[in-house]
C-alpha cells in the first residue's frame, strides 16, 4: 500500500465531471494562496506538481512526504555535480536516449528551448532535484528514493545536458559553466516528514 500524505492531496488539481484537470492558470491562482505552499516556485507547480500529480512514479516516490515541511531553492550546479544525480530505474532508458545525441538538431523540444540550448549551453527551465540527505524520516520501502541527490523532474533536460557536454567536446556548441536547478529539501527545523 502506498501512503499519500494529506498535504499532497491538498496540492491536487481540481477535475471536471469528465476527469480533466483544471487549467494551470486557474490551478495556480487557487493553490498559491494556500499558506503552506505560498513559497513554492511557480515553475515547480507548472512542470511537476500540476501535470504529474497523479503520475504513478510521483505518487510512489514523493506523495508520502509532508509538503508543509518542504522548501525549494533555486541554486546553480556544475555539470560534474549534475552527472551524479540518481535517476529512477523506470526513466533511465529514456534519460540515456536523450543523452546519446551528437547534434542539437536531434533534440525533440520546443523551438524556444532549442534556441536557449544553442545560445546558453543549458536548459531554459530548471529541473527539480531532491536533496535526499535532508530527509530525516524513514523512507518507505515502496519509494525509490536513493543516493544523495535525485532527479524528480527534468529527465529530458538532464539527458540533453549530457548530450550538450559531448557536443561541446566536439567543438560545436559551448556548455554553460553552471546550471540552475530547484533543490527540494525538508526544512532543517522539522523533525518528522510524515
Amino acid at each position: 500500500m502506498i501512503l499519500i500524505n494529506k498535504t499532497w492531496a491538498d496540492l491536487k488539481p481540481n477535475e471536471d465531471s469528465k476527469g480533466n484537470s483544471e487549467w494551470f492558470d486557474d490551478y495556480y491562482d487557487r493553490i498559491k494562496n494556500k499558506i503552506e505552499f505560498k513559497d513554492f516556485p511557480k515553475e515547480v507547480f507548472e512542470q511537476w506538481i500540476h501535470p504529474l500529480h497523479n503520475d504513478y512514479h510521483t505518487i510512489r516516490n514523493y506523495a508520502w512526504m509532508n509538503y508543509e515541511y518542504i522548501e525549494f531553492e533555486l541554486i546553480e550546479w556544475k555539470y560534474s555535480q549534475l552527472e551524479k544525480l540518481y535517476v529512477i530505474e523506470d526513466f533511465r532508458e529514456f534519460f540515456e536516449s536523450r543523452a546519446s545525441y551528437n547534434d542539437l538538431n536531434q533534440f525533440s523540444c520546443r523551438e524556444k528551448d532549442l534556441d536557449y540550448w544553442k545560445e546558453n549551453g543549458t536548459w531554459r527551465i530548471p529541473p527539480i532535484i531532491l536533496d535526499t540527505k535532508s530527509i530525516n524520516d524513514e523512507i518507505p520501502k515502496w519509494s525509490e528514493v536513493s543516493n544523495e541527490f535525485q532527479l524528480i523532474e527534468g529527465h529530458s533536460r538532464l539527458g540533453y545536458l549530457k548530450s550538450i557536454k559531448r557536443i561541446n567536446e566536439l567543438g560545436n556548441v559551448r556548455i554553460a559553466k553552471k546550471h540552475k536547478v530547484y533543490s527540494m529539501r525538508v526544512r532543517k527545523h522539522n523533525k518528522e516528514l510524515r
